[in-house]
C-alpha cells in the first residue's frame, strides 16, 4: 500500500518529494486529486509530482491515487477505538478477514494457482523462506508440504536459505513470502535460485505497483493487506495467505494423493511404530 511504499523510499526522496508526499497523506478528497493539483498545492511543476510517483515504483500517477485510495478507505472503516464495545471491535477485525478473503479472489487467476500447483507436483525438493513475520506463513507451507512426504525444507534467514539451497536440483521450487515484495534478504536468495534453475513461487501484497520479488517469479501470487491499527498497534491480518497455500495445498493433494500416499506409507515404515498413519493419511504420533 500507499504507506508502506513510501516509507521504504523516505531516504531517496528531495525535500520537495517530502512535500509532496505530506500533501497526498493530508489529502480528504482522494478521488479528485490530479498531478496537476498535487503541483499546485507543492509550488512544483507538475513533471516533478509524476516523477515522484514513478521513484515510489508505480506505473503512472493515477496508480499511484488508487493505492493511496486504498489506504485511506482502510484506515476509516478498520481504526480500533478504545471507547467502543467489543462487538464493534470484532466485527471489524472480522470485516478484515471477509476483504482480504474477497481480495485474494479478486487479485489471483485460476490460471496462475494451477501453474504453482504444477511446479510443485514436478518438484523433488522445496524451500519456503520468509523473513520475521512472513516466516510463519512460509512455515505453514512447510507443515503442509511436510504431510507430503516430499523433500522439504523451511528458513528464516538469508544465510541458511542460501546454504539450504545447495540440496536442491534444476525445476525444485523455493516458495517465499513477502508483504513488501522488496525485502533485501529475500531477493539475493531468489538471484541465486534464478541461477541455479530453481523455480519461485512467491505470495507478495496486492496493489497496482510491481515489485521486486513478483517480477523474479516463476509464479507470482497476490495477498491484500488489509489491517486493523490502534494509534499505536496496526494488525497486519495474514488469513489471506493462510487462505491461499491451504488452496494451493488441497489442489496439490487432490492431483497427487497416490504419490503422497505412498511416500507416508514409506516414511511409516522407515521410522517404525513412533508414527502411523491416520484414516487421513497424515502422520500421527
Amino acid at each position: 500500500m500507499f504507506t508502506s511504499t513510501l516509507s521504504k523510499h523516505m531516504d531517496k526522496l528531495s525535500f520537495t518529494d517530502k512535500r509532496i508526499a505530506k500533501i497526498l497523506m493530508s489529502e480528504k478528497e482522494i478521488v479528485k486529486l490530479t498531478s496537476e493539483k498535487v503541483a499546485e498545492k507543492a509550488g512544483c511543476g507538475q513533471s516533478t509530482v509524476i516523477r515522484f510517483s514513478q521513484k515510489l515504483g508505480y506505473p503512472s500517477f493515477k496508480d499511484l491515487v488508487l493505492d493511496l485510495g486504498i489506504d485511506s478507505s482502510s484506515a476509516i472503516s478498520n481504526r480500533l477505538d478504545y471507547e467502543e464495545d467489543l462487538s464493534e471491535t470484532m466485527m471489524k477485525v472480522k470485516n478484515m478477514y471477509d476483504l482480504s478473503l474477497d481480495d485474494i479472489l479478486a487479485a489471483n487467476e485460476e490460471i496462475h494457482i494451477n501453474e504453482a500447483v504444477e511446479l510443485l507436483t514436478n518438484a523433488n525438493g522445496v524451500l519456503c523462506y520468509g523473513i520475521k513475520s512472513s516466516y510463519s506463513m512460509a512455515s505453514l507451507m512447510y507443515y503442509r508440504l511436510v504431510e507430503t512426504g516430499m523433500p522439504v525444507f523451511k528458513s528464516d534467514n538469508c544465510q541458511d536459505a542460501i546454504s539450504l539451497m545447495r540440496s536442491l536440483k534444476k525445476n525444485d521450487v523455493i516458495f517465499t513470502v513477502s508483504l513488501s515484495g522488496e525485502n533485501k534478504e529475500v531477493i539475493p536468495v531468489l538471484e541465486i535460485a534464478r541461477k541455479q534453475g530453481i523455480k519461485i513461487i512467491s505470495v507478495t501484497s496486492t496493489g497496482v505497483r510491481e515489485n521486486t520479488i513478483r517480477k523474479m517469479s516463476d509464479v507470482g501470487l497476490r495477498c491484500g493487506t488489509n489491517e486493523v491499527h490502534t494509534k499505536r498497534f496496526n494488525l497486519i491480518n495474514r488469513t489471506a495467505q493462510l487462505y491461499l497455500i491451504d488452496c494451493i495445498f488441497i489442489l496439490l493433494w487432490k492431483r497427487n494423493e497416490e504419490r503422497f500416499m505412498q511416500a507416508i506409507e514409506d516414511y511409516s515404515e522407515v521410522i517404525g511404530a513412533s508414527y502411523s498413519l491416520t484414516v487421513d493419511g497424515i502422520f500421527s504420533l
